[in-house]
């Protein structure tokens, strides 16, 4: 995959393959097929019932456990989490995830070898 330099971009996490690949992306791939069995309207502005990129990328992060994301800049529906907090709560629970909420940095365990980084880009509507 190649990364544009221009885009926004944040390292979430850093960890064992165990935590980054096997624990938070099985909990992003849950996330997203409740996410599209829900069937919201795409909307620009997250606005009107609808939902954009950003809620989703929230969605996701609640679901992996991350703090909330902050970017610079005009970012309509960034921190909206659009999936109910007991289905989210079923996903952290079949992952593995502890209660205790957020996440992210060194925090993710690990001695470094074999170490992997998650990060996360938002294209906000005005930087």
């Amino acid at each position: 995959m190649e990364i544009n330099p221009e885009t926004l971009q944040r390292v979430v996490a850093i960890g064992d393959k165990a935590v980054i690949q096997d624990k938070m992306w099985s909990a992003a791939i849950q996330c997203s097929v409740e996410i599209y069995k829900a069937n919201y309207d795409y909307m620009a502005l997250d606005s009107f019932g609808g939902h954009n990129s950003n809620a989703v990328l929230s969605t996701l992060a609640a679901c992996m456990q991350l703090e909330p994301f902050k970017f610079d800049g005009f970012s309509p529906g960034l921190n909206d989490v659009i999936l109910y907090w007991e289905t989210i709560k079923v996903i952290q629970a079949q992952n593995g995830f502890g209660q205790a909420s957020g996440g992210g940095g060194d925090s993710t365990g690990g001695s470094g070898a074999g170490r992997m980084v998650a990060a996360i880009s938002s294209c906000p509507m005005f930087p």
